[in-house]
């Protein structure tokens, strides 16, 4: 999906897309989209209750230049929900991060 607003567009819920519109998406998607060397997204569990869900997701950034080095984690919940068999994502957000 890296770069392929029409395809992150499409995983988010019909709530969502009726809340966000398509011209807000894509101007905060060209605006806030990156791409982030070192980063590892791991999925740290679910929650399941009928056609909802919650993802918890570790954000693993790591960053390496000469002698100095980093690394960190970041968690967060992402709520889903079941729409005509398929999970969507319920919340705004852009990219790997909670904030967008």
């Amino acid at each position: 999906l890296e770069g392929d607003a029409d395809a992150a567009w499409a995983l988010f819920s019909t709530s969502v897309q009726k809340s966000w519109t398509r011209t807000q998406f894509d101007a905060d998607f060209s605006m806030r989209y990156w791409s982030e060397p070192g980063l590892r997204v791991l999925l740290d569990g679910s929650t399941i209750t009928g056609e909802r869900a919650i993802v918890h997701v570790v954000l693993e950034h790591s960053y390496s230049g000469g002698l100095m080095s980093s690394r960190y984690r970041e968690t967060f919940d992402v709520r889903l929900v079941r729409e005509a068999g398929a999970w969507r994502i319920d919340q705004r957000m852009i990219g790997p991060s909670q904030y967008w």
